[in-house]
């Protein structure tokens, strides 16, 4: 396992608690974000839905950016 881009308290500012995305030892994903899922109207997005045992998960975008060079090609 592994966190990609910087941790969350070396540039997230006003942020509580800790978003992070990590790189699991099987290769996929994992988000640690905010639980918005009673919050978001996911319906204007043709395919795009939340299924039984889902969240909807809202990290800050610098969560994202930091993490971009980290992220692999394939």
């Amino acid at each position: 396992m592994r966190r990609l881009g910087r941790a969350a308290d070396e540039g997230t500012t006003g942020a509580t608690g800790s978003p992070d995305i990590v790189e699991l030892a099987d290769g996929d994903f994992a988000v640690v974000g905010w639980d918005i899922t009673g919050e978001v109207d996911l319906s204007p997005l043709p395919g795009v839905h939340c299924a039984p045992g889902e969240r909807v998960v809202r990290i800050d975008r610098s969560v994202l950016v930091r993490a971009r060079r980290d992220i692999p090609d394939a």
